[in-house]
C-alpha cells in the first residue's frame, strides 16, 4: 500500500491515505445529527524518535518530540494539529 496515488486519476490505484480520508469525509458528510471537527497530526516514528511532518518551519521537522500523558490520555507534545474541512486538505 502507498500513502499517495501511484497513478492519479486511475480508479482503484489510490494509496491508503486518500482512500481513508475520502471514506472518513463521506461518513462525516452523511451524518446530519452531529457537527464534526476533523483534525490531523502527521507524525513519523524513526529510531524510537517522533518527528512532526507538518512543522511550522523546516527546522521544526528536525526536532524530536516527546510523548506525555495528561488527563485525556497520551499526547505528542508540540505536534502541530491541522483542522481539515475535506479530504483534499490533508493531501496538499
Amino acid at each position: 500500500m502507498t500513502v499517495k496515488d501511484r497513478d492519479p486519476g486511475v480508479d482503484g490505484d489510490e494509496g491508503l491515505m486518500p482512500r481513508m480520508l475520502t471514506r472518513l469525509f463521506e461518513e462525516v458528510n452523511r451524518s446530519s445529527d452531529f457537527v464534526y471537527t476533523v483534525t490531523l497530526q502527521y507524525l513519523q516514528v524513526y529510531l524510537e524518535q517522533i518527528y512532526d511532518l507538518l512543522p511550522d518551519s523546516p527546522e521544526g521537522a528536525e526536532v524530536a518530540l516527546r510523548i506525555r500523558e495528561d488527563k485525556s490520555g497520551l499526547m505528542v507534545e508540540n505536534a502541530k494539529t491541522t483542522v481539515l474541512t475535506n479530504s483534499q486538505d490533508a493531501l496538499k
